[in-house]
């Protein structure tokens, strides 16, 4: 178990809502039941006691992921192993402008999927998911949307959620450098029907729709 005393607990503090954010994103959007998860650290989160941060994505990632409405600061890592699911922890790998990162990967085979999130004076923000640099809040109601890069698509996202209804409080686009892919993360007021959903991925050129809270 990880030193919880007052001084330890004061200097991570800041960053346990962002660690349990960044866990909960990567079970909804990496592969099912991953082989490992590795959290990595950049600039000055990396000289703290990484190991309450690092269990923090664990519960985030585990409640999520496997359902485990129990699991909590003490019981992750056993609960992690018990499902197959290795975790270590080094240096960030992405490249960044950031001063301060945490980054967080699941790896199934040769497939990797990594979230990150920095803070931007006192405000937490996630600034990569999948691939992708993006930036938006740690918490909310989010839709991910996945398309080939082409006219028009960003488009019908909004027309369709203004046509359910459904606000958009904050949107952040990103694409791939070779303009072949991009994604939309939407943070909405209210949860998106399944039918507005299976419409969003019967469009053309879509290829895939998560809604989500974190």
């Amino acid at each position: 178990m990880p030193n919880l005393d007052s001084r330890t607990l004061e200097s991570v503090g800041p960053y346990l809502d962002l660690a349990n954010s960044l866990g909960k994103l990567l079970s909804k959007i990496a592969p099912a039941q991953c082989d490992a998860i590795r959290v990595s650290y950049l600039g000055p989160v990396s000289e703290l006691d990484t190991e309450l941060i690092t269990r923090k994505v664990l519960t985030g990632y585990l409640a999520s992921a496997h359902h485990e409405a129990q699991v909590n600061l003490v019981n992750a890592p056993a609960i992690a192993k018990a499902h197959g699911i290795r975790i270590t922890e080094s240096t960030a790998a992405l490249a960044t402008n950031c001063t301060e990162l945490i980054e967080v990967s699941a790896v199934k085979g040769d497939e990797v999927c990594t979230v990150a999130g920095t803070f931007f004076g006192t405000s937490a923000r996630i600034v990569h998911i999948a691939g992708h640099y993006v930036e938006t809040n740690p918490t909310g109601k989010f839709l991910f949307v996945e398309n080939d890069d082409r006219l028009g698509i960003v488009g019908t996202i909004g027309t369709s959620l203004g046509g359910a209804a459904v606000n958009i409080a904050n949107m952040a686009l990103s694409r791939t450098s070779d303009r072949s892919r991009a994604v939309t993360v939407i943070e909405v007021d209210t949860e998106p029907s399944a039918e507005l959903l299976e419409k969003l991925r019967a469009t053309p050129g879509i290829i895939r729709v998560l809604s989500f809270e974190l």
